[in-house]
């Protein structure tokens, strides 16, 4: 059922409406729900930005901390949680 849902477009049809109705514009809701959508091109740019340059290629990783809540969940719901 979760499959089809995400694969025939009603998740998609749903998302839209939700992001609609928290004043998103219908015509920006659907440019940003269309297969392919390049949302930094759709929304705007924010007025004030700051560019973070690293000192070397590479990957960025970050790390977990898992508290008691999140050890709670993990149990709870079977996640999968890869602690370093």
């Amino acid at each position: 059922m979760i499959k089809e849902t995400l694969s025939d477009g009603r998740a998609m049809d749903k998302f839209r409406a939700m992001i609609t109705s928290q004043g998103v514009s219908s015509s920006t809701a659907h440019e940003l729900c269309r297969p392919g959508a390049d949302v930094f091109r759709v929304l705007p740019t924010a007025k004030h930005t700051t560019d973070v340059l690293a000192p070397t290629t590479g990957q960025i990783y970050t790390q977990l901390v898992v508290s008691n809540l999140g050890r709670k969940l993990k149990w709870k719901m079977g996640l999968r949680l890869r602690l370093y």
